[in-house]
């Protein structure tokens, strides 16, 4: 008789309910569709009935679901549970559309399925993504609840969750599911070996950020306007601090070295040539410029003027 569990209660039960009608016919899966004979016994919701002639009768027993951590059913028996078995993992899967400052131009890179994605400030990105998880394997096991920014409940494995949409984001975000499910097998406390607990979890993550740019450059104007900044700062790399090394640094023709970044970042405090050598005084700032960057966003920018023109040959300047 599969998935039930014979105990000296439920096999008196079931004894006097054979004495009663007769022999019994063990039907081993929930079911509605057993036939109301003499000694029919059936699974539903749950729990075991036997058909005394005229009804379905209640026998109790215990079934799998009453079974406590570690446990398991195994050819009728109550059997320690020893395998140990890894949480499969959720893959999120977005889709970005990214505007320019006015929400309605697409940006440079409109569109990414990228996981993790920097953008200019002032860039309005709307998200659509989904998860999903894969059949467990030999070895894994499915999760049993969920977590994170997606709405909806746990999908099936295999099938896509409900969709997180998110329109207009325009700061830093991060959105990601965690699934769960009892720890299995064994570990040990102290000095001993006992059923698992707790839960194993597995997580994704996607994110979006909105960054400033920076840039070493060479003009030989004493001073530049937002339209020579943005000629050169506008295809930069994007930067989260003020510190930043160059190598191969060389400003020559008649050219000084300009140090161009998002002023929210703060001055530089700090210039070493090749590791070693303070060059901070051979720097002086310029008044901050604000530019219309690649979002078509205005912000103000530090510019950071070498002193004198073709004041460095192949040199590494690290600012900080």
């Amino acid at each position: 008789m599969k998935d039930f569990i014979r105990t000296p209660k439920s096999e008196k039960l079931i004894q006097d309910f054979a004495l009663k009608v007769g022999g019994i016919l063990y039907i081993p899966v929930d079911s509605e569709e057993v036939p109301e004979q003499p000694g029919a016994l059936r699974r539903y919701n749950g729990n075991w009935e036997g058909w005394d002639g005229t009804e379905w009768e209640s026998l109790g027993g215990i079934s799998p679901e009453d079974l406590g951590p570690g446990l398991t059913v195994v050819d009728d028996k109550v059997t320690l549970d020893t395998e140990t078995l890894a949480l499969v993992s959720p893959t999120i899967y977005p889709e970005w559309t990214i505007y320019r400052n006015d929400g309605l131009t697409p940006y440079a890179t409109p569109y990414t399925t990228a996981k993790h994605i920097t953008v200019d400030k002032g860039c309005k990105v709307d998200l659509s993504a989904i998860f999903n998880y894969p059949v467990p394997g030999a070895g894994q096991g499915a999760p049993t609840g969920m977590s994170g920014n997606f709405p909806g409940s746990l999908p099936s494995p295999g099938n896509n969750s409900s969709v997180l949409a998110v329109a207009g984001i325009v700061a830093n975000a991060s959105y990601s599911v965690t699934l769960s499910k009892p720890k299995s097998g064994l570990m040990v406390v102290g000095s001993s070996v006992k059923p698992a607990t707790g839960n194993d979890t597995t997580s994704d993550s996607i994110s979006v950020n909105f960054q400033g740019r920076g840039v070493l450059a060479y003009f030989p104007d004493a001073a530049l306007s937002a339209a020579q900044i943005e000629s050169v700062l506008n295809g930069a790399s994007f930067q989260t601090s003020r510190s930043r090394t160059f190598s191969g640094v060389t400003a020559s023709g008649g050219n000084y070295t300009y140090y161009i970044y998002d002023a929210s970042l703060g001055n530089i405090t700090n210039a070493i040539q090749n590791g070693a050598l303070p060059v901070l005084g051979a720097f002086q700032f310029l008044s901050q410029v604000t530019i219309t960057n690649a979002a078509g966003f205005q912000m103000p920018v530090i510019v950071v003027r070498s002193n004198a023109t073709d004041a460095f040959n192949n040199v590494t300047l690290a600012f900080s």
